[in-house]
């Protein structure tokens, strides 16, 4: 399974790949999501959300909003 994911990321090329740098301006600049959700490996799912890190880089992060909840438990 790690060969399949290598073999993917390897094959990416730039116009494959979205690259959006924080900037000064985030809350401006930066869409509120470029991927916001689930987050599954194997058995294990976590939720994601990229806002999460805005503090670790610098920049003022605000009250994040609740996590979005599957409908459906799979």
């Amino acid at each position: 399974m790690l060969a399949y994911y290598r073999q993917a990321i390897d094959s990416l090329t730039p116009q494959l790949v979205s690259w959006t740098p924080y900037g000064r301006r985030p809350h401006l600049t930066v869409r509120r999501t470029l991927y916001q959700g689930l987050l599954r490996f194997a058995e294990i799912a976590e939720y994601y959300d990229p806002t999460w890190c805005l503090r670790q880089l610098g920049y003022v992060q605000g009250v994040p909003y609740p996590p979005e909840r599957p409908l459906v438990v799979r």
